[in-house]
């Protein structure tokens, strides 16, 4: 409507008229959004067919998304009213956008994000199954991305029975090795933790339940240890804890034999070799003491990896 008072036709002209053909009469100018929706889409395609530096910066950017939703697929898979308020305003975004309003359908291939045990569910298609509005979902996937979780499994204890108190809260923890590169995150007012903490009870745990329990236990953990920062040796007694290459060791309060709360050991010990019973193991740590939320049995499967690392004795001594 700006340009065709220009070239001296009405802006009111059928569009139909407009954009048809000259041998049907019509004036045969181009389309300008069809234009450009087919630029952008053939950009997309080239760069990453051609695996060019912009490739691989879309891909990057591909991934970020997914990451960012929370989704078993990919931004341009999903449906753009269910999951676009969960998405930054990108490019890519707006391309997706163009290629829904025109009905065409691009999937890439890309990595899902990982399951990790048995019967484990992503918590964004958890609250979308939930049936959750637009507003509640973007303030509970704010909330699952400040504390760096992707699946129920995520913020379970390591029995697979309970939601890890340091999540139920709002507080980020060292239970895993995290393997992805996180958006920077503001932390959730605490309106949005109780939504969260609101959906999570009316979601997943059992009635009446003030300790945080799951209405359905987990299944098997199928994930290696290699992603645990924690592990307890239950014929050694004692837990260990991942720092950079080296381990620590924590052991019970003297005179607790069955105690759930471990100190640094006072003493270095020297291994040449991890033990083989080793357990995953979730805990709470307030910089003194560690207090064991729950353990769970190394798998039979041999598709989980030994656990490659020694065991060092850099060890603090107990004050």
């Amino acid at each position: 409507q700006v340009c065709l008072p220009k070239a001296g036709i009405c802006r009111t002209f059928p569009q139909s008229s407009v954009y048809a053909p000259v041998k049907f009469q019509g004036l045969g100018l181009p389309n300008l959004y069809g234009k450009q929706v087919f630029h952008h889409l053939s950009m997309l395609l080239r760069h990453t067919a051609n695996h060019t530096k912009t490739g691989s910066y879309l891909e990057a950017n591909l991934e970020a998304h997914q990451l960012e939703l929370g989704t078993k697929y990919g931004l341009l898979q999903g449906v753009y009213d269910n999951t676009a308020i969960l998405a930054s305003d990108t490019w890519l975004k707006r391309v997706w956008k163009e290629l829904e309003d025109l009905d065409i359908y691009v999937a890439f291939d890309s990595h899902a994000l990982d399951l990790h045990c048995e019967g484990d569910v992503l918590l964004t298609e958890l609250f979308m199954d939930a049936c959750v509005d637009q507003d509640e979902l973007k303030w509970l996937n704010w909330c699952r991305q400040y504390l760096h979780v992707c699946t129920v499994s995520d913020i379970v204890t390591a029995d697979g029975r309970f939601i890890r108190p340091s999540i139920w809260n709002g507080q980020r923890d060292d239970t895993f090795v995290d393997s992805y590169h996180w958006p920077r995150t503001v932390r959730p007012s605490r309106q949005h933790w109780e939504l969260w903490q609101q959906k999570l009870s009316q979601i997943l745990l059992a009635s009446k339940s003030h300790c945080h329990s799951l209405c359905k236990p987990m299944g098997n953990w199928t994930d290696s240890l290699d992603r645990w920062c924690w592990l307890f040796s239950p014929s050694k007694g004692y837990l260990l804890r991942r720092t950079d290459h080296t381990w620590q060791v924590f052991e019970r309060r003297s005179g607790f034999t069955y105690s759930r709360s471990f100190v640094p050991s006072a003493y270095p010990l020297w291994f040449t070799e991890l033990p083989d019973d080793l357990q995953r193991t979730s805990v709470t740590w307030d910089g003194s003491v560690a207090t064991m939320t729950g353990h769970g049995n190394v798998p039979t499967d041999s598709d989980v990896t030994p656990h490659p690392l020694l065991l060092l004795g850099k060890l603090r001594k107990q004050r």
